[in-house]
């Protein structure tokens, strides 16, 4: 399959040779011969970059101005005849052109923005697939820079994570890439809050609302894995998760992809709950239930894989702990947010009961 970049090289080549065709004189050869070499070479391109049958079309209707081009008696014609003849050359790489920017045998551009490496296991096997894929897709990782969010909800200090993934890994810089020009087939980004969190903002610049005017289709895996079970009776859970998963941002995304399918449910309700629109409920809730899709976590994947691997303690670690008692305890940043002595004190509690 070709590259994106190479089928905008030869539509761009195209587009010079109908400008050249206008200014060249046709009773010359060696001016003659300029064109031919373009087409030789956009000929060239489509046979290493096509399937068989997608390059013997382009084969055809480029042989085919090869030979008027060459056979053609320039020099025995009449102005009329060589603009007629010119014209007719320029109409059929018109329809060259548009093939070429219809063509189905295009790889896939796919983009991934991380911003925090420690999360990156949330994208990463999705990512692996693409890579792994190279027959029909390039992707790219390019981690793109955040704020600490001050009390006040200003933008505190800027942190820049590029240099801290794993090294296999072939980081761009978000500053080479230009979304516009390129527009990647699909973005995939961990981060879903835009202006609503509270401790951490991305760059403006990758907000969802910028990022979907610069893809055909924008996905969003969440950073973080909830336990899988039925939530449909647990009132509770659906207005805990409210500040969880029901952002305006929402709405920016093409996919939504979940864990599971109880995950799925409880997205669905709760932003179902949440849209403020005049549509009627059922509506809203047709709307969620196409973009919300139980595909599974990377990060579970990232588990999976682990459990099949040796996986060793940082040494560090280890002269920590070496003789201590260790204990996991999880906290959520939602709780800490409001209600921080609360949350304090329930520690204080547990960790006198060790």
């Amino acid at each position: 399959m070709m590259d994106r970049k190479v089928q905008r090289e030869l539509v761009k080549s195209m587009l010079i040779l109908i400008d050249t065709m206008r200014k060249i004189d046709w009773t010359i050869e060696e001016q003659r011969r300029s064109v031919l070499e373009i087409l030789y070479a956009v000929e060239k391109q489509c046979e290493g970059n096509l399937s068989a049958t997608r390059y013997a079309y382009y084969q055809d209707v480029i042989q085919g101005l090869l030979n008027i081009i060459a056979t053609a008696p320039w020099g025995a014609m009449g102005a009329g005849d060589i603009i007629d003849a010119c014209h007719l050359s320029q109409d059929i790489l018109h329809s060259l052109i548009k093939a070429l920017r219809e063509e189905k045998e295009i790889k896939k551009e796919i983009v991934f923005l991380p911003y925090k490496a420690s999360m990156w296991d949330s994208l990463e096997s999705v990512w692996k697939a693409a890579v792994e894929d190279k027959e029909h897709c390039n992707a790219y990782v390019i981690p793109i820079p955040y704020y600490d969010r001050n009390p006040d909800g200003s933008f505190g200090m800027m942190h820049y994570e590029g240099l801290d993934f794993p090294a296999d890994i072939p980081i761009i810089n978000y500053l080479e890439y230009d979304f516009e020009m390129e527009h990647p087939d699909l973005i995939f980004v961990h981060n879903a809050y835009d202006r609503d969190n509270l401790a951490t903002s991305v760059y403006p610049q990758f907000y969802s609302d910028n990022l979907r005017k610069w893809t055909t289709r924008l996905i969003y895996i969440p950073y973080f894995i909830l336990e899988d079970r039925d939530y449909t009776n647990d009132e509770e859970a659906v207005k805990y998760f409210f500040g969880l998963i029901s952002h305006q941002s929402m709405v920016n995304f093409d996919d939504i992809v979940v864990q599971s399918e109880n995950l799925r449910q409880l997205y669905i309700e709760v932003l179902t709950r949440n849209s403020n629109t005049p549509n009627t409920e059922r509506q809203v809730r047709e709307y969620w239930s196409k973009k919300v899709k139980a595909l599974g976590s990377p990060k579970l994947d990232k588990l999976n894989y682990m459990k099949h691997r040796e996986c060793r303690i940082p040494k560090e670690w280890e002269l920590r702990i070496e003789g201590k008692k260790v204990v996991l305890y999880n906290t959520s940043l939602n709780a800490a947010l409001k209600n921080i002595d609360k949350l304090c004190g329930k520690m204080r509690s547990v960790f006198k009961q060790l």
